[in-house]
């Protein structure tokens, strides 16, 4: 028996167009430093509504080099959320910081401010702040809060690019916001990240942070040990092409998401849970996540399983970053980030993903969750 062709989890969409871009980079001659950077820069930049972007090799790098800009002195407490990427947990400790975890909202699945509050404290001195999956928080309000405490707000719009709170988008939030060009995002640049920011402090800072700390001529003098983060002339083409296209690829996914809505709407009492999308937050669509009801890890490590089974790629939920064995943390202590964890998948979205691929595993989910109950 033939195996089903698989729908995967994501899949980016590659134009003509953004061909064209990518080799007129590569007959340039200018594969690495090049005139597509600041273009690419300046897009996003306005886009966010930022005056400054550093475009670098991806996200993690963007977050470490973000904390890193604020020159924390070692020991600073940062506020994070459990439910996370580890690329967040990854940027604090590598700048010799202590995280300090905050749980998430049961069902926005994001940070609160009421959480972000309550975890204050006068030996905290930044917060990173992701927007997740396809919800996030109340921006504009934890911003206030930071402002009013005087704590730096890194945004993590890795997840978020795209979408807005209070009509004011992701990535204008905070000190910094950092952005995400994976396959799997709004745009691409295969891999790539972006950090922006509204001083030109912080701009200069991580302009030489991203090169090897070279001084302005060039002398190989350096008076910080940085490493090299830069994002090459070809990724940047492509990101560039794809940025004047970000738009009719965010309705798509908006499109994607709405169908699977209108296929499970029907069927989500009985099985599993939406993500709540506050009134306040536009979202990016970034991925279509739910929440299954009365399973267990391992029920849903095997609906995984069946799913793959019949052609369909789907990915578990972030597993707490509290309870990560490289910390070698005792916290034993149920959380609702552990329970997301548990409980939680996204299927299949995606630039490139079809509707017709959006039907069928909408109904190859609901087939299997039937066979369960």
């Amino acid at each position: 028996m033939t195996a089903p062709k698989l729908i995967p989890v994501s899949r980016p969409l590659i134009s003509q167009k953004d061909i064209q871009f990518v080799e007129k980079a590569l007959s340039s001659t200018y594969v690495a430093g090049g005139e597509f950077i600041p273009q690419f820069e300046s897009a996003v930049s306005k886009y966010c509504g930022r005056k400054y972007a550093v475009a670098v090799t991806n996200a993690t790098s963007a977050l470490y080099l973000a904390v890193r800009a604020l020159t924390l002195p070692p020991g600073s407490k940062i506020l994070i959320p459990s439910f996370t990427i580890v690329s967040v947990l990854h940027a604090v400790l590598l700048n010799g910081c202590i995280p300090q975890f905050i749980d998430v909202d049961p069902r926005t699945w994001n940070v609160s401010r009421k959480s972000v509050e309550q975890s204050r404290s006068s030996a905290i001195k930044a917060a990173i702040i992701p927007e997740t999956y396809a919800s996030a928080p109340p921006m504009e309000e934890i911003q206030i809060l930071m402002e009013k405490y005087k704590i730096p707000l890194i945004e993590d719009a890795a997840e978020g690019f795209g979408g807005s709170c209070r009509n004011k988008p992701f990535g204008s939030f905070g000190e910094m916001s950092i952005l995400s060009f994976y396959a799997n995002k709004l745009i691409t640049t295969g891999e790539g990240g972006m950090i922006l920011t509204d001083k030109k402090s912080l701009y200069d800072r991580l302009a030489l942070l991203r090169n090897l700390y070279f001084d302005p001529d060039r002398k190989f003098i350096h008076r910080f040990l940085s490493g090299n983060y830069r994002m090459t002339n070809l990724q940047a083409a492509l990101g560039l092409s794809q940025f004047y296209r970000i738009q009719s690829m965010y309705q798509y996914r908006k499109k994607l998401y709405q169908i699977y809505l209108e296929n499970l709407k029907k069927d989500s009492h009985k099985y599993f849970d939406f993500q709540k999308i506050p009134s306040q937050i536009k979202s990016s669509y970034w991925v279509f996540p739910v929440l299954l009801r009365n399973f267990s890890e391992k029920k849903t490590l095997s609906l995984m399983k069946k799913l793959l089974k019949n052609g369909i790629e789907s990915r578990h939920f972030f597993y707490p970053l509290d309870k990560q064995p490289l910390l070698k943390s005792k916290n034993k202590f149920n959380s609702v980030s552990l329970n997301l964890f548990s409980k939680g998948i996204y299927l299949p979205l995606g630039n490139a993903i079809s509707e017709n691929e959006v039907r069928t595993s909408s109904k190859i989910f609901l087939k299997l969750l039937r066979e369960y109950s």
